[in-house]
């Protein structure tokens, strides 16, 4: 795909600023253009033939050049009109091609999964909201404890994310089911059933875990 330009869409960050004098510096043939507000965007997308960032509505009725549309987050559908969701029914429409940087934060949310899941684990938000009163309570737990090595985790979406995931609940010894139409087996999963079988399994599980994006089909 040879392009005449590239758009960065708003908000502008430092980040995308000093992305875009590296993609001016690097890509001399293709015009870089930055847009600062919706109102800029509206004025020129009819021109853009590939940007990163959000397109709105608005906007995405006038891009009869639109190529390709860099996608910088896993965003939601929300509902038709797209005022609440990333993806939305003209877009799905229109004939640009999306792409998004796949593979990239699975470390990272991870990472997060596992805070969040040792916390609430252990009850951790009980005995925090004793601390608040200044109470001194070794009963303040108002929820049994979960034990990770004798659990089960549930992770629905077996993708670069889920894979990690499964990977640091196998660590702590955690029995590891996944749930993702493509995949039959594997690594660090214990099983991979496909989301048909997902609500009879429920009541065999700890732990629910989902990084799948919210799409109609979610």
């Amino acid at each position: 795909m040879k392009l005449k330009n590239f758009a960065f869409l708003p908000p502008l960050d430092e980040v995308k600023k000093a992305f875009i004098e590296r993609m001016k510096s690097d890509y001399p043939d293709i015009e870089i253009l930055a847009f600062d507000d919706e109102s800029e965007v509206l004025e020129n997308i009819h021109i853009v033939e590939a940007a990163y960032g959000w397109v709105s509505p608005e906007a995405i009725k006038n891009a009869k050049q639109l190529k390709w549309l860099a996608n910088p987050d896993s965003g939601s559908f929300v509902n038709e009109s797209g005022k609440d969701g990333w993806f939305y029914k003209e877009l799905i429409e229109h004939t640009v091609v999306v792409t998004n940087p796949r593979g990239i934060y699975f470390d990272y949310i991870g990472n997060h999964v596992m805070a969040y899941l040792l916390a609430l684990s252990k009850r951790l938000p009980d005995y925090f909201d004793a601390q608040r009163r200044r109470a001194w309570d070794k009963e303040a737990r108002r929820h049994k404890a979960i034990h990770l090595n004798e659990a089960t985790v549930m992770i629905v979406g077996a993708g670069g994310i889920g894979q990690e995931v499964a990977r640091l609940c196998k660590a702590f010894r955690m029995k590891v089911i996944g749930v993702d139409p493509q995949f039959n087996e594997l690594e660090n999963f214990d099983n991979v059933i496909t989301p048909e079988k997902m609500e009879p399994t429920i009541d065999q599980i700890d732990v629910l875990v989902t990084t799948v994006m919210h799409t109609p089909e979610t």
